[in-house]
């Protein structure tokens, strides 16, 4: 660990506010990721979540199993429904009385060195906080509120606030190097890219879970096409579903598993049935990140039809494991892979040509293994270790900065 003159030993009380699993976002996962391994380099984490009643047993678990992390919850009545625009008032209020509560009190019990605000719409409130506590922040915009402000969908007054907040912290930290363009682009400076992360340990080509197969009903032949996500519109998950009725009759060992649980799930299974491959078709619906790598070993392709991602966790778990990740040509799958080469893009919306690729990779393992070891090689740079490793020098320079700065002043 690179420890800066003037920190004492290089160790930081670190204090965070943002989701975390049991919210079902890639963002959460990255953030439990992160913090993790800022316990292990020896920084104290002290971190703020919200939880709500249907989550509070495994909110639980996961403090039993995270217990370098000092864990506390708010109670919220469910997770933000509306992260691409601002949520209903009374969702607003209550979030702000929770965090104003809460927060403030993990401030005051002891001073931290510093914040990071893990989820881009607390800076409504958090940076309030911040800035009345003296100390160094770091925001982590994962896509969201920032996503609908790049399309023009994001109310112009609301829009204007949340960027101001924006603007309060240190340093700006996103996952991906084309979303600091357009971060930069919404007038935001002071931002810089940081890979995200894969435990290439746990996400790793392995052998196939028997008993998965079995419980999903799978034939010895199966050609497994599986998709992770929440299942929004944004996803494009009907997508798949066309190109399925497309490339079932011409080969019938495909087989369609969706790992998410949406609240398109449930149109996208009747969907299913009105394109005649709802047999061909498994819903398995949410899966805990523990669970992912037997799913994705499972698998033969993975399919990405996203009309917008910043960068899918799915994307780098799945090449970590070996997998042929097909991806819709977006900015974010350009910037994972090499087409043709460690993945596959197709023009989004191209359901065509989504099944001429599905059908060329059934019909070659070879050409699927290739591309596999390929994909595993080509996201070796976004291992864990080396990402929180990233994140940790951007802390203690901005720790580092703070203190120079308060030492010149004093001067």
């Amino acid at each position: 660990m690179n420890v800066p003159a003037g920190h004492s030993g290089g160790i930081l009380d670190i204090a965070f506010v943002g989701t975390l699993p049991p919210c079902q976002t890639g963002a959460s996962i990255v953030c439990l990721q992160l913090l993790d391994g800022f316990a292990r380099c020896g920084h104290r984490v002290r971190a703020l979540a919200p939880i709500t009643p249907e989550f509070e047993t495994a909110g639980a678990a996961i403090q039993d199993t995270h217990t370098a992390i000092n864990l506390r919850w708010f109670p919220m009545p469910s997770y933000e429904p509306f992260p691409n625009r601002p949520p209903p008032l009374p969702f607003r209020l209550e979030e702000r009385r929770q965090i104003e509560s809460h927060f403030g009190q993990l401030l005051r019990d002891e001073r931290p060195d510093v914040v990071i605000i893990g989820r881009e719409t607390y800076a409504w409130i958090a940076t309030e906080h911040v800035r009345t506590a003296g100390v160094p922040s770091v925001l982590y915009v994962h896509g969201g509120a920032s996503t609908a402000m790049a399309r023009g969908s994001y109310p112009k007054s609301p829009q204007a606030e949340l960027l101001s907040q924006y603007r309060a912290a240190d340093r700006i930290v996103t996952m991906a190097s084309h979303w600091a363009k357009t971060l930069h682009w919404l007038g935001l400076a002071n931002v810089i890219s940081v890979r995200n992360p894969v435990a290439l340990d746990r996400f790793a080509p392995g052998p196939c879970d028997l008993s998965l197969r079995h419980a999903l009903a799978l034939q010895d032949n199966a050609i497994v096409v599986l998709h992770a996500s929440h299942l929004g519109p944004v996803k494009r998950c009907h997508d798949i579903i066309r190109s399925a009725a497309q490339a079932c009759p011409a080969d019938d060992r495909l087989v369609y598993v969706f790992v998410g649980d949406g609240q398109g799930l449930a149109d996208l299974k009747q969907f299913s049935e009105e394109q005649g491959v709802s047999e061909r078709c498994r819903f398995v619906g949410w899966v805990s990140h523990g669970r992912m790598p037997a799913y994705l070993n499972l698998a033969d392709l993975v399919v990405m039809p996203s009309e917008a991602e910043v960068q899918s966790l799915v994307y780098l778990e799945a090449m970590a494991c070996e997998r042929v990740l097909v991806a819709s040509d977006i900015p974010a799958a350009r910037e994972i892979l090499d087409d043709g080469e460690s993945g596959l893009l197709f023009p989004g919306g191209a359901v065509d040509r989504l099944t001429n690729l599905t059908l060329a990779l059934a019909s070659s393992a070879d050409r699927r293994a290739e591309i596999g070891r390929n994909a595993r090689r080509r996201v070796a740079a976004h291992g864990l270790e080396s990402v929180v490793a990233d994140h940790e020098r951007i802390l203690l320079g901005i720790v580092h900065a703070r203190d120079v700065a308060s030492d010149a002043w004093g001067a």
